[in-house]
């Protein structure tokens, strides 16, 4: 059976990417939008297009806002992006984090060793800005 034998939209199958990564560049700088799930599904694919774009710009933006889903490898695939610019001399900022990515960062405690500012929406908790 393939995800196309398979009947409703809500389907999905491990290795089919339900992750999007959409470029914009300007003067040697980059902004990575990233769209959906960074869970250990995806890891690999992932993994490939961060370092292809690390090697291409000089100074990197990835936006976490849209990421609905983080499991633990797509925290060690942040880590290993932001040690790789290092040591590549590349400037690798993590940005506009989404409910998800901070409940899976606080979770591990690597806000720190990360080391971008993150900016926790009011509603983030759910309470809708309400305690």
């Amino acid at each position: 059976m393939t995800p196309a034998d398979s009947e409703g939209d809500g389907d999905y199958w491990p290795g089919e990417l339900r992750m999007e990564m959409v470029l914009e560049q300007d003067a040697g700088r980059c902004l990575l939008r990233l769209e959906g799930e960074m869970t250990i599904y995806h890891a690999m694919e992932i993994k490939q297009k961060f370092m292809e774009i690390l090697h291409e710009f000089e100074a990197l933006t990835v936006s976490l806002a849209k990421v609905t889903d983080m499991d633990t490898s797509g925290a060690q695939l942040l880590i290993l992006i932001k040690k790789e610019a290092l040591a590549m001399g590349r400037h690798l900022t993590l940005a506009d984090h989404s409910p998800p990515v901070l409940a899976l960062l606080e979770l591990y405690d690597l806000a720190g060793q990360l080391g971008d500012p993150m900016f926790i929406p009011h509603d983030c908790n759910g309470s809708g800005g309400r305690t």
